[in-house]
């Protein structure tokens, strides 16, 4: 659900739920757990592992200016109760926060792949916001 601020935790418990169910091990079960929480921020990590993950999460961001736009466009979707200007504002904001990172990937092979992309596809979105 797009209104609540807690989509990560539910998707960690739910596949809390469904792996246990098929009797993951409980160290693979913590491991999903911070990988999924880890994309609530995608801050970067001591773990490379999550690095990767989040990275691969954003991976979206780098891609061309027409899958990015399609992706973007999908994004409004998702939010489409929201009027256009409080949806504007926020869209802005969270993409602003990306602009603002020295690095928006945390591992040189996607920063290599799409960091240059993706700031053109953000600043694009944000001045036409």
């Amino acid at each position: 659900n797009t209104t609540n601020l807690d989509n990560e935790e539910e998707s960690a418990k739910i596949a809390f739920q469904r792996l246990s169910e098929i009797n993951v091990p409980q160290e693979i079960l913590s491991k999903v757990n911070e990988l999924i929480l880890a994309t609530k921020y995608h801050r970067k990590n001591q773990d490379q592992d999550i690095n990767y993950f989040i990275d691969a999460d954003l991976s979206i961001l780098g891609q061309s200016t027409v899958k990015y736009f399609i992706y973007s466009e999908n994004i409004r979707k998702e939010y489409q109760q929201f009027p256009k200007e409080i949806y504007n504002l926020g869209r802005k904001n969270v993409l602003e926060k990306f602009v603002a990172q020295d690095q928006i990937y945390k591992t040189d092979h996607f920063n290599y792949l799409y960091e240059q992309q993706a700031r053109e596809n953000l600043d694009f979105e944000i001045n036409q916001l």
